[in-house]
């Protein structure tokens, strides 16, 4: 995730939750030196480039001097989504309206898995009995690599519980049928970031609009086609405190883009950090109490529309953007 990174102590903490052990051997809390003996043996041999993202479930990359192509394995597969649909069968943990939705917005979760995996980045593969499928695809569980300053050490993120849990991805046929539960029952990370996500209506699960309360993700826009929606990563942040609104957990934000053409979606994807920070330090300019009032939402998307119009950096194409929606402003006031 974007996260504010010179302390990693303190990031490693707040996202402990959000790692998964993905790497050849296993992904660990503390940074590694990527000049050291451990990464040369361990990972470097299964790090990849990112060239691009083809789609929700697909990574074009160059490995070991090949251009490849990925197809995550730790997330469900869109074709078999799309058959799974056509044969309009009912699963537990996967309903054909379910399938519906996450089919309706395959290109806007393509967009934000681009937003997590810009060109340039780099991941780590972790294979299982098959590296390739019939259509000579790597198959491989993904994770991103992050680089922390000041040392340039480095963390894997495991991709697929990124995505479950944040609502753009949905989970590998074979745990389709495991019986439904309450969230906090499941065994199963994946099974519990995916019900998570649907239960707290995040993502593409979400059917919330911005008037009704602060702590609803607002669902992504059907008015547009989903292609030119980009729903960026979500990030925590601080606001200044108020004397009169405690806040329980430390607020996420989150926003989603709508743009009137393809070039500004790529305007979007290659400036997504500048547009989070730029959110992030108004927000921070906030109090807690200016953050729970019921119009909050319509101001920030406001104020951040006239931030981005007046102040895009001028070495990039300025995007035309429709509209600016605050996905996710979850702020928890004490009791």
């Amino acid at each position: 995730m974007y996260l504010t990174r010179p302390n990693v102590v303190c990031v490693c903490a707040v996202y402990v939750s959000l790692l998964l052990a993905t790497g050849p051997s296993l992904a660990s809390l503390t940074p590694i030196d990527p000049d050291s003996e451990e990464f040369k043996k361990k990972y470097a041999p299964y790090v990849a480039d990112v060239i691009e993202v083809v789609s929700a479930d697909k990574i074009k990359v160059k490995y070991r001097g090949n251009v490849e192509i990925v197809q995550m394995n730790s997330i469900g597969s869109i074709d078999i989504v799309r058959q799974a649909k056509e044969a309009k069968r009912d699963y537990p943990q996967f309903s054909t309206r379910e399938m519906e939705t996450y089919l309706k917005h395959l290109p806007a979760m393509r967009n934000h898995l681009a937003v997590r995996l810009p060109k340039g980045s780099q991941i780590l593969l972790k294979f299982g009995d098959s590296t390739r499928n019939k259509a000579g695809h790597l198959v491989a569980k993904v994770s991103r690599l992050d680089k922390w300053p000041p040392n340039g050490h480095v963390t894997f993120w495991g991709l697929n519980n990124l995505l479950l849990l944040h609502g753009f991805a949905v989970i590998p046929k074979e745990k389709w049928n495991q019986p439904r539960l309450s969230v906090s029952d499941y065994k199963d990370r994946d099974l519990s970031d995916f019900n998570s996500a649907k239960s707290r209506k995040r993502g593409i699960w979400s059917n919330g609009t911005k008037g009704l309360s602060i702590h609803i993700s607002v669902s992504l826009p059907t008015d547009v086609p989903s292609a030119l929606i980009v729903p960026l990563e979500p990030f925590y942040f601080r606001a200044r405190k108020s004397p009169d609104v405690k806040i329980k957990y430390t607020p996420m934000a989150a926003l989603t883009l709508i743009c009137e053409d393809q070039r500004s979606v790529e305007a979007v994807i290659d400036n997504w950090k500048w547009i989070n920070q730029q959110l992030k330090t108004y927000l921070k300019n906030k109090t807690n109490a200016e953050l729970v009032k019921s119009d909050i939402r319509s101001k920030i998307e406001a104020d951040i529309t006239a931030v981005l119009t007046k102040n895009w950096p001028k070495a990039s194409a300025k995007p035309k953007l429709k509209r600016v929606s605050l996905r996710e402003l979850l702020v928890t006031p004490t009791k």
